[in-house]
């Protein structure tokens, strides 16, 4: 790739927003690799605490590397331990997953089981709750997720979905229920949530970009 110019594609998560910028190596060593690539893109890396390398002619597979040096001046970062993987998180989202910019609390109803909790993540193919709660849904039945949202103008309005529950994990001493939308949802105002917050999401990270520049 370096002989021939070619630039290397990096894919990564930034609050759940992909960030993909191209990188060009700058520096091949015994064990490691330097890119050059956009500060966002390594501040992406940063929080993923991984880089991600999409596959292209020369790559047979996307690659993960681990990070071994950033300089942030020179906009370089170096990378080892590179492995080959099948698929990538950031790759496989049709649609962005973000975290509310405030603790959302939400109640899940189903047949016979009503649990309340905190939407960890949201997208507009599903979202996820974090609850201390357990309730025994299954995959199969309908359930109602109801919480409230913020407008544009700082007014709160109410959110009903019906969904379904994937799957549901342990995670850091919580329940986290994955839940898929479906059915006739009216969403244009949970899509304009989403969509703000995705926007919020890119500016806090220009921000961030903002203070090294």
């Amino acid at each position: 790739m370096q002989e021939n110019g070619e630039l290397a594609v990096f894919l990564n998560l930034y609050d759940g927003v992909n960030i993909s910028y191209s990188g060009k190596v700058v520096e091949v060593g015994e064990q490691s690799v330097t890119f050059n690539v956009d500060i966002m893109q390594i501040l992406a890396m940063r929080q993923e605490k991984n880089a991600y390398i999409v596959e292209n002619a020369y790559l047979k597979k996307h690659l993960k590397a681990d990070i071994s040096d950033i300089n942030i001046a020179l906009e370089n970062v170096t990378l080892t331990n590179f492995t080959y993987i099948d698929h990538m998180n950031a790759n496989l989202r049709t649609c962005p997953r973000v975290h509310p910019s405030k603790s959302t609390r939400i109640r899940l109803s189903g047949q016979d089981s009503v649990i309340e909790g905190n939407i960890y993540d949201i997208s507009k193919g599903g979202l996820s709750v974090l609850s201390s709660e357990k309730a025994d849904f299954d995959t199969e039945e309908p359930l109602k997720a109801v919480f409230k949202i913020e407008l544009e103008d700082g007014t709160k309005t109410d959110i009903t979905l019906d969904v379904r529950l994937v799957v549901r994990i342990s995670y850091n001493g919580f329940l986290r229920y994955c839940l898929q939308l479906c059915g006739e949802n009216n969403t244009k105002e949970f899509d304009d949530f989403i969509d703000k917050r995705i926007g919020e999401t890119i500016e806090e990270l220009k921000k961030q970009v903002n203070l090294y520049r």
